[in-house]
């Protein structure tokens, strides 16, 4: 175990010291420029959150940063059960996407067809207005 370090801050507007480790000391150091803030100001925060009779603002300061990298860490865990969940329905969504395929090819071909009647009814129907009125009067 590291040696403790000792500083000195100003914690809800009193002078105080307080020993942790040095890599604590980093880390809520990190945290606190995370959040714009001084040490001493993020310190005065966990304080402040701090129920009564709490006697231990160490103690209190090292939950804080085990807690902070633990909403981190799970927040990371989503993702990589995102990424779990994606495997896992991975051929379910090839067997949707094969389906959709397969529906857009059938309304290709049902379109197809009914332009192609389309276009049959219209020659039909071009060859009755000249059969009938004769082929100048289409040119009118």
């Amino acid at each position: 175990m590291s040696a403790l370090m000792s500083r000195n801050l100003v914690v809800n507007g009193r002078r105080t010291s307080m020993k942790l480790e040095p890599s604590v000391w980093n880390y809520l150091g990190e945290i606190a420029q995370l959040r714009g803030k001084t040490v001493g100001g993020l310190v005065s925060d966990i304080e402040s959150g701090l129920p009564d009779g709490a006697d231990n603002l160490s103690a209190e300061v090292r939950m804080f940063i085990l807690n902070y990298y633990k909403k981190i860490a799970d927040g990371n865990n989503l993702g990589v059960r995102l990424v779990e969940l994606r495997r896992e329905h991975q051929e379910t969504v090839a067997e949707l996407m094969r389906e959709i395929t397969e529906l857009q090819d059938q309304v290709r071909h049902h379109q197809k067809a009914r332009n192609d009647r389309h276009s049959a009814l219209a020659r039909d129907i071009m060859d009755v207005l000249i059969k009938h009125s004769g082929p100048t009067a289409l040119n009118e």
